[in-house]
C-alpha cells in the first residue's frame, strides 16, 4: 500500500504542551452546552438547542446586552421529543420556528416526527403549529422552505405525509400561520417524496422527488401557469437543486459524482451544465450563501483538511468572508447567519483541539465579540492535533483518514486504536473535533479513523462502493490502515486495538473474526452482528424505503441469504482470539437489543471469553452523564489492560 500523510504546520496555531495533566475524564465526556445556533433578524438574541437530559431543547439567550443575565428562557418541546438542533428559525424577532425528532440514542440519526412548533422568545404562545398530533400513526416529513419578511405572520412550509396504507406521497406547500397554526395549500407537487424550489420572485418552479429506492426525479415549469416539464439530470449521480439564477432560467446544483463534486450550473431549457466550484476529492460539505440568502456565492469542502472557495472572489461577501477566516487563522470559521439588515451575523468557529465558539459579527468594523463556547471548560492546550493522512487501499482505491497522536509528542512505537465510525453510510470523520479521539489521545494512544469506502464526504460513487461489501471489501480498507499505522511505525504491532459502535461495532467483531491475529484487544457497543436480524429487527425496516435501503446496502435477504449469513460476524465467532468486551443498551431501537444476545449466546456456545455491559435505560448510544462516565472509564480500563507494555 502506499500513503500519504500530511504535516500543515500552518494550521496548528495553539501551542502543545508537553507533560501536562491530562484532562479529567467526566471533562471530556460531558456533552456540549450548545449545538444548533440561529441570531434573531434584529440581532438582539439568540437561539440555542441545548441537551437536556436525553433530548435537546431550546434556549434563547440575550446577546444585545452582555451585562444582563443571558437566559431569557429555555423550553422543552412536548411529547418528549426534542428540537432539531439545526433548524432553528427567527420568523421574525418575536417569534421562533422549530421542528422536532425523537432521539433514539447519540449514535443514531434524529427520527422526524414531521411536527412544527412556534412559540415566542420569552416563552410564551409556544404550540405545535403543524403536523400529526402526537400518537398519530402518519408519517410527516416537513421542511420550512421560507420565511416572509412582508408577511412576518406566514412561512411556507412543504412537506409530503402518508399513512402506512396510503399510495400518494406528494410534496405539498402551504403558507401556514405561525401564532394559530392556520394553512392554505400552495402548491401540490407532481412528485412524491421530494421537495420544491422557488425563483427569485418567489414562484415555484421546479420540484425534486424520489422512489422507494431512491432514485430521483425532477420536474420544472416556464412559469405558474405552464404545465409541468420532466427534467432529467445530466448528472449520473444524485444532486441537491439549492437556487434559481436571477434571471430564472438555470438552477444551482451541488453535484455528488465521482470526479464532478461540487456546484455547478443546469440550464432548464438546454439541460447544459457549466460547472462553479469542484473538488477533486470531496463533496460539498456546506453551500455558502450571501447575507440575504439569495445567491450562492461558494462551498465548503473537506478533502482532509476544510477548505472554502468562493465562485467570485471579489463578491463583497466573499471579502466578507476571508477577513473573517484571517481573524481565526487554522480554524474551521462558518457566518451562518445575517441579521435582516446584514449589518451583523453570528460566526461560528472550530478546529481539532476546539469545540464550536460563537462570536457576534459587526459586519462594517470587523468587530467580533465572544458569545459563547459549546464547552467552555475544554482546555484546547492540553490536547492533540489530527492529521489527515491518506493510503492506497490493497485495491488501489485511495482513502482519508485522521491520525490523533499523543499530546506529549511521541510519535513511535505507541499503543493504538483503530476507532471505525458508525453509519456506515452518509457518515464520515472529518478534522474537527472528536470526542473519543482526543479522550483516546491524552491518555497515551494513537488513534486512528478511517473513511473506508461507503463513507459519505467523497462521492456517491465511493459510498455505493461499499455496498453489500460490509464485512468484505469494507474490512480490507479497515485492516489497511491498522497496517499502514504499524508499518510506519508509529503503533507498536502487538498493542493495536479496535473499537466502534453501531456499523463500528460491526467492523470491530467483523475484524476480529477476519483478523484473528491482528488485534490485542475488541470493544464493540450497540453493534450489528447479525445482518439478517437486521433485515427483520429496529426501526430501520419498518418503513419501505428504510427496507429498500437494506436491500441495497446489505444484500436481499430472500435472493442473498447464504452471502448474508456469511457476511454475518455473529456466525463466526469461534475464529475470536481476542480480548473482547460487548456493550449495549436495553432500549436501543436501532440495533435492538436482540443483536446483543445473539451475539453472546453465540459466544458462550461456543466458550469464547468476554466482558459485557448492558444499560437498561440507554438507546442507541450512551446520553446519561453517570453511564457515559461509566462507560468510557470501562473502556479506558479495558484497553490499557490489553496493550500494557509486556513485563509490565
Amino acid at each position: 500500500m502506499s500513503r500519504t500523510r500530511f504535516v500543515i504546520a500552518s494550521v496548528i496555531l495553539i501551542g502543545a504542551a508537553p507533560a501536562l495533566a491530562m484532562p479529567p475524564l467526566e471533562d471530556m465526556v460531558r456533552v456540549a452546552e450548545f449545538t444548533g445556533s440561529s441570531i434573531s433578524p434584529d440581532g438582539r438574541m439568540l437561539a440555542v438547542a441545548t441537551p437536556v437530559d436525553e433530548r435537546t431543547c431550546l434556549t434563547v439567550l440575550n446577546i444585545e446586552d452582555p451585562t444582563k443575565t443571558p437566559v431569557v428562557h429555555q423550553s422543552c418541546p412536548p411529547g418528549g421529543e426534542s428540537v432539531m438542533a439545526d433548524g432553528l428559525i427567527w420568523a421574525n424577532n418575536e417569534r421562533i420556528i422549530f421542528r422536532t425528532t425523537r432521539q433514539l440514542g447519540s449514535l443514531a440519526q434524529p427520527v422526524f416526527t414531521g411536527r412544527i412548533f412556534a412559540i415566542n422568545a420569552d416563552g410564551r404562545r409556544g404550540d405545535q403549529i403543524l403536523g400529526p398530533r402526537p400518537g398519530s400513526v402518519v408519517f410527516t416529513l416537513v421542511e420550512v422552505l421560507d420565511v416572509l419578511p412582508e408577511e412576518p405572520d406566514i412561512i411556507l412550509v412543504g412537506s409530503w405525509t402518508y399513512a402506512a396504507q396510503a399510495e400518494r406521497l406528494n410534496a405539498r406547500v402551504e403558507r401556514v400561520n405561525i401564532y394559530n397554526g392556520r394553512s392554505a395549500v400552495v402548491l401540490d407537487s407532481p412528485l412524491q417524496r421530494g421537495s420544491v424550489l422557488a425563483d427569485s420572485e418567489g414562484r415555484i418552479r421546479f420540484v425534486t422527488g424520489s422512489d422507494v429506492a431512491g432514485e430521483q426525479r425532477f420536474s420544472w415549469r416556464r412559469d405558474e401557469n405552464s404545465p409541468w416539464i420532466e427534467f432529467k439530470s445530466p448528472f449520473d449521480s444524485d444532486i441537491s437543486p439549492l437556487r434559481f439564477t436571477e434571471d430564472g432560467k438555470a438552477i444551482i446544483v451541488s453535484s455528488r459524482q465521482q470526479g464532478e463534486l461540487g456546484l455547478w450550473r443546469v440550464d432548464l431549457e438546454k439541460g447544459e451544465r457549466s460547472p462553479l466550484l469542484l473538488d477533486e476529492r470531496s463533496d460539498v460539505r456546506r453551500v455558502i450563501y450571501d447575507r440575504s440568502r439569495e445567491r450562492v456565492i461558494g462551498a465548503a469542502f473537506e478533502p482532509d483538511y476544510p477548505v472554502v472557495k468562493f465562485i467570485d472572489e471579489d463578491h463583497p461577501d466573499a471579502v466578507l468572508w476571508r477577513r473573517v477566516m484571517a481573524s481565526f487563522p487554522g480554524r474551521q470559521v462558518n457566518i451562518s447567519g445575517f441579521t435582516r439588515d446584514g449589518s451583523r451575523a453570528l460566526v461560528t468557529v472550530r478546529s481539532d483541539r476546539e469545540p464550536r465558539r460563537w462570536y457576534l459579527l459587526d459586519a462594517a468594523s470587523m468587530e467580533m465579540r465572544f458569545l459563547k463556547s459549546s464547552m467552555g471548560w475544554i482546555d484546547p492546550t492540553k490536547l492533540s492535533t489530527r492529521e489527515p493522512f491518506r493510503i492506497r487501499a490493497r485495491d488501489g482505491l485511495e482513502l482519508t483518514g485522521y491520525l490523533t497522536l499523543p499530546p506529549d509528542g511521541r510519535e513511535e512505537n505507541l499503543p493504538a486504536v483503530i476507532v471505525v465510525h458508525g453509519g456506515p453510510h452518509g457518515v464520515y470523520d472529518d478534522w474537527g473535533y472528536d470526542m473519543e479521539a482526543q479522550l483516546l489521545a491524552s491518555r497515551g494512544f494513537a488513534v486512528v479513523q478511517l473513511n473506508y469506502r461507503g463513507s459519505g464526504g467523497y462521492g456517491q460513487q465511493f459510498e455505493r462502493t461499499g455496498y453489500r461489501k460490509w464485512g468484505t471489501t469494507m474490512q480490507d480498507d479497515v485492516t489497511d490502515a491498522t497496517m499502514w499505522l504499524i508499518n510506519e511505525g508509529i503503533a507498536d504491532r502487538e498493542r493495536v486495538c479496535i473499537y466502534g459502535g453501531s456499523y463500528g461495532g460491526y467492523a470491530t467483531l467483523a475484524g476480529i473474526t477476519r483478523e484473528p491475529d491482528l488485534y490485542a484487544c475488541a470493544f464493540t457497543y450497540v453493534g450489528v452482528y447479525d445482518l439478517d436480524m437486521m433485515h427483520r429487527l429496529g426501526d430501520i425496516p419498518e418503513r419501505p424505503e428504510g427496507r429498500a435501503f437494506l436491500d441495497r446496502a446489505l444484500g436481499d435477504r430472500r435472493s442473498d441469504a447464504a452471502d448474508i449469513a456469511a457476511r454475518s460476524p455473529v456466525n463466526h465467532v469461534a475464529r475470536i482470539k481476542t480480548p473482547l468486551y460487548v456493550a449495549h443498551g436495553r432500549k436501543d431501537e436501532r440495533v435492538p437489543i436482540a443483536q446483543y444476545n445473539a451475539l453472546t449466546r453465540a459466544l458462550d456456545a461456543a466458550n469464547i471469553p468476554y466482558e459485557s455491559l448492558v444499560f437498561p435505560n440507554e438507546g442507541h448510544g450512551i446520553s446519561d452523564p453517570e453511564n457515559r462516565v461509566k462507560y468510557y472509564s470501562e473502556l479506558l480500563r479495558f484497553l490499557q489492560q490489553h496493550t500494557a507494555p509486556r513485563g509490565n
